[in-house]
């Protein structure tokens, strides 16, 4: 399993160059077994006999969440899944933190994804009771791509306010909202939301499970970062309190910076070195 699995029936060279931080894009795929393989209803029942840590749960509306207590096995940091059930059964959502390792296929994805991506990819689990809605309006700061379980699902995606943000953020609601476009997700459909574009979704007359993959890319604001750590450990200079500079310090801090990222040589090395490092 790959990104060409994800992107079908494009290929992955198509959806990198096209669509990848760019727009967000819905591929429909008219089966719903089409994600048995990654993650399917007895992987979700096998982990739930699990003992999950409290950390990895939030039991959620649209107005609150549940206190971890009160969904806790008696002095445990366990979920108590019984607890959290009898709230999917009251209209809340579950949300499951991480799931990797909760089936072969899915960690199998995971890695050929983040090898490809050169990205840190995490797997969370949303289980929403029908007519329900988890989160309100927000965007992230990760692109997404949502895989339908089974159930079904309404979106809502919104025109960005800010074009790849480094935060995520819950839309106020004197936020601007031009809805982009909506589509209800069926076992099997995958939907791509890039960083920054606002959404909510709504669960129809059916409950619902999705799988959200988030993708935390290595950006080029990072490779900015590993220069300039690399410039700070080989010039002394840089490396002194500010307490201690005088008139003609920020002359030979301006001086150290502009030669290392003014020389196409030192910057291209360092980024064969910068992305050997995530290239498996």
């Amino acid at each position: 399993m790959n990104l060409n699995f994800l992107a079908n029936p494009m290929n992955a060279k198509e959806f990198l160059f096209s669509i990848f931080e760019q727009k967000p894009f819905f591929f429909p795929q008219n089966n719903s077994a089409y994600l048995q393989s990654i993650f399917c209803k007895a992987d979700l029942d096998l982990y739930l006999s699990r003992d999950i840590p409290l950390a990895d749960i939030r039991v959620v509306k649209s107005e609150g969440t549940i206190a971890p207590a009160l969904i806790a096995r008696p002095g445990s940091a366990i979920v108590n899944i019984g607890a959290a059930l009898d709230a999917f059964a009251s209209g809340y959502s579950i949300t499951l933190h991480n799931i990797l390792g909760a089936s072969h296929g899915l960690t199998a994805l995971i890695r050929s994804l983040e090898n490809s991506l050169l990205a840190r990819v995490e797997p969370n689990l949303y289980l929403t009771p029908e007519n329900s809605q988890g989160f309100k309006t927000h965007w992230d700061n990760h692109d997404v791509f949502i895989l339908q379980v089974f159930g079904s699902k309404k979106w809502h995606l919104f025109a960005p306010i800010m074009i790849l943000p480094n935060h995520s953020k819950v839309l106020e609601p004197s936020d601007s909202r031009n809805e982009t476009w909506n589509g209800t997700l069926s076992a099997g459909d995958i939907l791509y939301i890039p960083r920054g574009v606002p959404h909510h979704a709504i669960t129809t007359n059916e409950s619902s499970c999705h799988v959200t993959l988030t993708i935390s890319t290595q950006k080029n604001s990072h490779f900015l970062h590993y220069l300039l750590d690399d410039l700070v450990n080989s010039n002394i200079d840089l490396r002194r309190s500010l307490v201690t500079n005088n008139d003609s310090s920020p002359a030979l801090i301006s001086k150290a910076v502009v030669e290392a990222l003014c020389s196409a040589d030192n910057v291209e090395k360092k980024y064969k070195q910068y992305i050997g490092r995530y290239s498996k």
